[in-house]
């Protein structure tokens, strides 16, 4: 049997060996992973940019609506009722229902609405557990009352920065303008009743119109973000008996820790945004709280249905707040 000789390359009878030493396939990797470091800020801050951009569209959506709801009612819908009571009384309940729930048919989600029972019988309105579960979206001391409609929030309440930490629809990210108050009275508006021009739009039995703000719809938030999951930003993070760092805030239901509502103050405590202000933040004071996943700030809509980012670095009392409260006479716009 002859040998026979393979040719390797097109040189000569042994042919070259063509390769890549090792230093040289080390040098390659090196600078293909400093080229992946470069890029994946930049892929991320686009991915940001997108959902930032997503978040704001979900913020004029909620303002439109709440014109949509204006112009038929002549009014804005109350920021939480008691189905328990009639009239409404300044006191708190275990279980209210929200604002979410009295827009929908202006949102595309009439069918939805149909489906809400807005009648609560009874007095088993116990206490509801403070930090939620997964599984709290029943009614009135924990009954079903609502429970269906509890998880099936609309897209439009979700910001799509905030991880998913419960079941998608239970939740929602943004919160209505509740209350500038930099005192201890009426500081709570899921229990306050009666209208005061240092609180915000929304309040307990509510019914605000265009022209009691007399600050100027252009000058007054009507929705803050509120994430439902405390942000990556708050400083310091909060942290509970249970050791979560959970913000509540259920799709309609509102308890006594204001859920659906943003405030300025809490007995004369200022509330600030992403709770940058260095000071450890009580459970009720971060469920009262301005927060979002965004880098720096949140986003916010105006009363005129106009939306902006907001830093989290403006002046608390001379802008925040002034852009809370709807009739207090501050003359405050964005930097």
């Amino acid at each position: 049997m002859k040998n026979q000789n393979v040719k390797l390359g097109g040189g000569g009878a042994q042919g070259n060996l063509c390769g890549f030493t090792l230093v040289e396939l080390l040098v390659v990797i090196a600078i293909i992973g400093v080229l992946i470091a470069l890029l994946l800020p930049a892929v991320q801050a686009a991915r940001e940019a997108a959902r930032r951009s997503a978040c704001i569209n979900n913020l004029k959506q909620l303002a439109i609506t709440m014109h949509n709801y204006h112009d038929t009612i002549r009014c804005f819908p109350p920021g939480n009722i008691a189905l328990n009571q009639t009239p409404q009384q300044a006191s708190w309940e275990s279980h209210t229902m929200g604002w979410p729930a009295f827009i929908l048919p202006w949102m595309e989600a009439a069918a939805l609405y149909d489906q809400f029972s807005f009648v609560g019988t009874g007095t088993g309105w116990g206490a509801y557990t403070a930090v939620p579960t997964p599984n709290q979206t029943g009614g009135p001391g924990g009954g079903t009352l609502n429970e269906a409609v509890a998880s099936m929030a609309p897209p439009a309440f979700a910001c799509p920065s905030v991880p998913n930490v419960f079941p998608k629809g239970t939740y929602k990210d943004y919160s209505a303008n509740g209350s500038a108050r930099r005192n201890g009275i009426a500081s709570f508006p899921e229990r306050n009743i009666v209208d005061n021009v240092s609180l915000g739009i929304f309040y307990k039995g509510s019914s605000c119109t265009m022209g009691s703000i007399a600050d100027g719809t252009s000058n007054t938030f009507m929705f803050v973000e509120r994430s439902n999951v405390a942000g990556p930003r708050c400083n310091p993070q909060p942290t509970f008996t249970d050791g979560r760092e959970l913000c509540f805030n259920p799709f309609f239901w509102v308890c006594d820790r204001s859920q659906g509502y943003v405030m300025t103050y809490q007995d004369g405590n200022p509330l600030y945004i992403n709770s940058t202000s260095g000071v450890p933040c009580t459970f009720d004071q971060h469920l009262r709280s301005a927060a979002s996943h965004h880098p720096a700030g949140i986003q916010v809509a105006f009363a005129d249905g106009s939306c902006f980012f907001v830093a989290q670095t403006i002046h608390h009392d001379n802008i925040y707040s002034a852009l809370m409260s709807k009739a207090f006479g501050e003359q405050a716009s964005l930097p």
